[in-house]
């Protein structure tokens, strides 16, 4: 039992001592968990506020590291200058932070939380063979990986630790995502709710099974069908590279509706610029329902609602949850985790 005396140190303090001494003659090692607040708080007859506090301190000189739902950590580096080890992460959709702002809110929550973590970002494009897989210490990737890479094979094999945004390749990689095809579904039902009876769809070309363009529209269609109204050709448009305004004239020439599912933001101003032309005004002529965040186009205008999604914080989580990989090894647990969106009802 630990006192407060006159004189004597906090409770809370001489807990921490008393931990660094542990670990200090090796019964305490790098990667054993500590007991539950609770469990050491009966131990030492004192608060779960004081055991709090004790840990609070520990955790942030570095000595130990706290994953919420897996426990306490003695952590693989000890002091003041690092809380980690220099971990090297690769992040393999770079390159798609060009052409869509979707990565680069995602990538935003990546380099934040590798700059709070002391985690050292090397980005590579899609093609991961030009990146050297013994390079890193782990992988955040969103785009395809060659299944003939060494990188492919590493991570398949659990030799790489790595984690996937909305990404699937093995049981024994962790899954962070978005279900596109749910989202889409609220995102048509919200529409419906409205009274909108004739619902477009206008978005890029769903052609590959399992694609987050190919999960959108088959949950717009879903919906569709599921409220009793038909997916008519002429009310589908879809766009390939290069092609959005051209695509956007063509389809709000010819689709009679009342309402327009755009699948993703970078398409809107194309959709607008095509609207402009064509002297059709959203929302008085066509509701508009975007899925992306348009704030973050600043093209969030009164009576537009589009489908918010947690970017910074899933990127945030991504590497969080890797960081757990690298550490905890073979006792970290494999995740699954779907982060939820939320539709955003443009005020007029």
């Amino acid at each position: 039992m630990l006192r407060h005396q006159k004189g004597d140190e906090p409770v809370y303090k001489q807990l921490r001592e008393l931990f660094l001494a542990r670990i200090e003659k090796g019964e305490l090692v790098p990667g054993d968990r500590i007991s539950t607040e609770n469990a050491l708080a009966d131990q030492f007859k004192v608060s779960r506020t004081t055991i709090r506090r004790a840990l609070g301190g520990l955790e942030k000189e570095g000595f130990i590291v706290r994953f919420p739902g897996k426990g306490t950590f003695i952590n693989l580096s000890f002091g003041d200058r690092v809380k980690d080890p220099p971990f090297t992460v690769g992040v393999n959709f770079f390159k798609s932070i060009t052409d869509n702002n979707f990565y680069t809110y995602v990538m935003d929550g990546i380099l934040r939380e590798a700059e709070r973590r002391n985690i050292h970002i090397k980005t590579f494009s899609s093609d991961n063979r030009q990146l050297d897989a013994g390079e890193l210490d782990g992988l955040l990737f969103a785009g395809q990986l060659e299944e003939d890479s060494e990188l492919y094979r590493r991570i398949a094999k659990g030799l790489l630790p790595a984690v996937g945004f909305n990404r699937r390749i093995s049981s024994r990689v962790s899954f962070i995502g978005i279900d596109n095809y749910e989202e889409a579904g609220k995102g048509a039902n919200f529409l419906i709710a409205q009274g909108c009876r004739r619902i477009g769809f206008f978005g890029c070309l769903p052609d590959v099974p399992g694609s987050s363009a190919e999960a959108r529209y088959r949950g717009y269609c879903d919906a569709l069908t599921g409220h009793g109204l038909p997916v008519i050709p002429e009310r589908t448009g879809f766009y390939v590279s290069g092609s959005r305004y051209q695509a956007a004239m063509d389809y709000l020439a010819r689709a009679d509706i009342d309402a327009l599912f755009v699948a993703l933001a970078p398409v809107y101003p194309a959709i607008l610029q095509a609207a402009n032309a064509l002297k059709i005004s959203f929302p008085a002529d066509v509701k508009v329902l975007v899925f992306d965040d348009l704030s973050q186009l600043l093209l969030d205008w009164p009576g537009i609602s589009y489908i918010r999604m947690p970017l910074q914080m899933i990127g945030e989580r991504m590497l969080s949850a890797l960081r757990q990989q690298l550490i905890l090894k073979e006792r970290a647990p494999v995740i699954s985790e779907i982060f939820q969106a939320e539709i955003i009802t443009g005020e007029e």
